[in-house]
């Protein structure tokens, strides 16, 4: 802050022109009333603030205004304001810095200048702490206590540990509210979570109907399969017929050829027996793969489904027992054959047919062992419908389940009516309460009602004159009823 030496005001007010010169020690403006003293005052702040704003302050009939502030490094400030100009002159070193359209604002140039801010106590405070007006009291002693202090704490810098502190109390204010946000928001997650807590055995029931889907692929296969030897049984089936049919036809040697031909579709009819051998070794595989899976699984819904599967197996079993008979009887059929071979040695191809028929005599024999596989297949079914009686209470287990999720479904609507019976007994329980309430009113402005009447002994409604008999027959009615209804 720098010392002032003089003020020069012109147009200002009652000053036309006016040039005070302030001495190193004090110095005192004194005389009448109302002859400008305070106008210096008011001149100084314009020059340093920018206040008062307007233009009043312009001396009446002129329509311009200057106050010049000489500081003591020869630091100039100039203020004018007329019908064209409204500007700030700087002139310092011996440069002029000229400053207009700051509007109600004052270039920082000027602030720093003269050193002499206004102290901002708080956003809605502000003291000119290097100026005090006309019959303004002492600085400090004449402000309340807590004005006094928030300027020594701007003064001393307190007022940033009072800012940190609002700053701090606003965001734990926010912090906490977020926290109650945030808080809400989880217990509303815990609740919707609490919807799949059975996420997992729903998942599980998932799994388990994905390895039913996965088996019940394979033994499709494994039907498509059984039904392809279906048909070539069915088809090796009229071939025994025709043979039959054949074998009627010949009776001389003359049907040798014919013969030949039919033990050509004999051989023919072996391989496709061989096949039906390969087959079966696939079931005898399908058969291994089912008991590992009813070793490997206790599920209820797979043993049931495998329980069903070893039905069908059972029945696929007795339809290969027959196709076993038919195999014994084309064994019966390809002897007969042998002997009209024999019959017909002298024939001539008769030894190629005889090499056709050795070689039908060595797929015989593997028929044989396809035999004793279907003997011993038929062993594993049985071992494999023992076990399967194991399983003999699925079905009762499954309505044991039926009951269970009926009595979960049964649980669910008791608790809701148990809810709304709650409600609802709350409900009468808070009517009860607002009736008492209501009656004791009745009772007291009944009781008021009765005092009353028996101060002013007149009936309230024709006020006639009552006598006290009728005033106490009439009190007590309303007694009854006001404590009653």
């Amino acid at each position: 802050m720098s010392k002032i030496l003089s003020l020069e005001i012109e147009n200002f007010q009652s000053h036309k022109k006016t040039k005070i010169e302030f001495d190193d020690g004090m110095t005192v403006i004194l005389g009448p009333t109302d002859q400008g003293k305070s106008s210096i005052i008011r001149a100084l702040k314009w020059v340093l603030y920018n206040e008062p704003r307007g233009s009043d302050f312009i001396s009446v009939g002129e329509n311009f205004c200057r106050v010049k502030l000489t500081l003591e490094d020869n630091t100039q400030i100039i203020r004018e304001k007329g019908v064209n100009r409204n500007r700030y002159i700087l002139i310092k070193n011996g440069e002029e810095m000229v400053f207009e359209g700051f509007g109600n604002t004052i270039p920082q140039e000027i602030y720093k200048a003269h050193g002499i801010p206004k102290i901002k106590i708080d956003k809605d405070a502000i003291s000119f702490a290097n100026l005090s007006e006309q019959l303004e009291g002492p600085f400090l002693l004449s402000e309340n206590p807590a004005t006094r202090a928030r300027i020594l704490g701007k003064l001393a810098g307190i007022h940033v540990l009072d800012a940190a502190l609002k700053i701090t109390n606003k965001e734990l204010n926010d912090y906490n509210f977020k926290e109650k946000i945030v808080l809400q928001k989880l217990e509303e997650l815990n609740n919707r979570l609490n919807e799949y807590k059975d996420l997992y055995e729903v998942k599980y029931k998932l799994d388990i109907a994905k390895n039913l889907i996965e088996f019940l692929k394979v033994k499709l296969s494994s039907l498509k399969n059984l039904m392809s030897i279906k048909e070539k049984f069915q088809y090796i089936s009229e071939e025994e017929y025709n043979i039959n049919l054949l074998l009627k036809s010949l009776q001389t040697v003359e049907g040798a050829e014919e013969l030949t031909k039919t033990a050509a579709k004999k051989t023919l009819s072996f391989k496709q027996l061989f096949n039906l051998y390969q087959k079966l070794i696939e079931l005898e595989l399908q058969k291994l793969s089912i008991q590992k899976v009813l070793n490997d699984t206790k599920n209820v819904l797979i043993a049931e489904r495998i329980f069903i599967e070893t039905n069908d197996k059972i029945q696929k079993y007795k339809k290969l027992k027959d196709f076993s008979l038919k195999l014994n009887k084309l064994e019966k059929e390809r002897l007969l054959i042998l002997s009209i071979m024999e019959k017909t040695k002298d024939v001539n191809k008769s030894e190629e047919f005889y090499t056709k028929a050795e070689e039908n005599l060595k797929k015989y024999k593997d028929l044989l062992d396809i035999k004793n596989k279907i003997v011993n297949l038929s062993k594993n079914i049985k071992q494999l419908e023992q076990k399967a009686n194991n399983f003999k209470d699925i079905f009762k287990i499954e309505e044991y389940l039926k009951q269970l999720d009926n009595k979960k479904t049964l649980l669910e609507k008791l608790k809701t009516l148990k809810e709304e019976l709650i409600a609802n007994q709350n409900n009468i329980n808070e009517t009860l309460r607002y009736s008492e309430k209501i009656e004791d009113y009745l009772t007291k402005e009944s009781h008021k009602y009765v005092f009353l009447m028996k101060k002013l002994s007149k009936c309230p409604i024709c006020f006639s004159i009552l006598d006290e008999k009728q005033v106490e027959k009439i009190a007590a009615e309303i007694l009854s009823k006001g404590g009653n209804d």
